[in-house]
């Protein structure tokens, strides 16, 4: 396990008490458990972490929301239920699968950056939550 110990005595070590290891040690102490996974993490939940926490993946989240409501907005469920003969309804059920998609693979960015169930991941936020039952439902 990684202690503060181990982390001061590398410090000790390289001869240096710069800035990392004073941030480090502050780190552990605050909160080890933290400090032990942010050691550990997977270079690819790394990755995953700095998508989700882009602004642009937020921008591009909330564009195909609104995207998905202007499509809803122009089906049109009395002409279209029975029978999808039109370009226009072939059109919106393609753009429905892809919106389906983008949203399934933004669940799944999420979970593998945060975590699934527990204390600050994804089913953690009630937003989250009725993200996935939305796609679940699908």
């Amino acid at each position: 396990m990684f202690t503060i110990d181990e982390e001061k005595n590398k410090c000790k070590i390289d001869s240096i008490l710069d800035e990392n290891c004073k941030d480090n040690i502050k780190k552990i102490v605050s909160n080890p458990v933290n400090a032990v996974e942010e050691k550990y993490m997977k270079r690819s939940r790394r990755w995953f972490l700095k998508i989700i926490q882009s602004p642009w993946f937020e921008r591009v989240s909330m564009f195909v929301i609104i995207f998905n409501c202007i499509t809803l907005g122009i089906y049109k469920p009395c002409e279209d239920q029975l029978k999808c003969a039109s370009t226009r309804c072939f059109i919106l059920e393609y753009l429905d699968h892809a919106i389906y998609v983008f949203f399934l693979i933004e669940m799944l960015i999420k979970i593998l950056a945060m975590g699934f169930i527990g204390k600050n991941t994804y089913l953690a936020e009630s937003w989250n939550i009725l993200d996935f039952f939305i796609v679940l439902e699908r």
